[in-house]
């Protein structure tokens, strides 16, 4: 350890043998004197809606796939970007699926969703060069379909 110790900035090993005091708030007050940043606490959020818990940090407790699916069919962004998380998660009934939850991704970010977008690249890193030309190409379907539709 005395080796592991001489190898890191001194701002770290003083932290390290501040975080050894046996209460934690001199670690954390030693951590903002040295200008490092002081770690984020979790903090969960939740949406009651007569009297039952319906959302946790903005993912729905409970969710009707049906009316969700419907949704991101007719067109809404906000739905198809939670279907591809629920896709890319296996979330909610879904089993995972890289290839769905790149298509809706791809859809919603061709409509300016930002998060899509981001979620799109992340899906991008652990899919396949023939998964993603799938996903691409079945984006693309749907979007001529709803183009004939307008």
């Amino acid at each position: 350890m005395a080796m592991l110790m001489k190898k890191r900035p001194l701002q770290i090993r003083l932290l390290i043998n501040l975080a050894m005091f046996p209460l934690l708030s001199h670690a954390l007050c030693a951590a903002e004197l040295l200008g490092l940043e002081r770690p984020k606490r979790s903090v969960s959020t939740g949406l009651v809606v007569d009297g039952k818990v319906v959302e946790i940090n903005g993912d729905r407790v409970q969710v009707n796939m049906a009316d969700l699916k419907q949704a991101a069919e007719l067109g809404s962004v906000e739905s198809q970007t939670r279907l591809a998380e629920y896709y890319q998660r296996g979330k909610h009934g879904l089993a995972t699926n890289r290839v769905e939850a790149y298509k809706w991704a791809w859809v919603a970010a061709s409509a300016g969703s930002n998060s899509a977008r981001h979620l799109r690249q992340e899906l991008e890193l652990f899919m396949t060069t023939k998964e993603a030309a799938e996903g691409k190409a079945s984006a693309d379907a749907y979007l001529q379909r709803r183009k004939a539709k307008s």
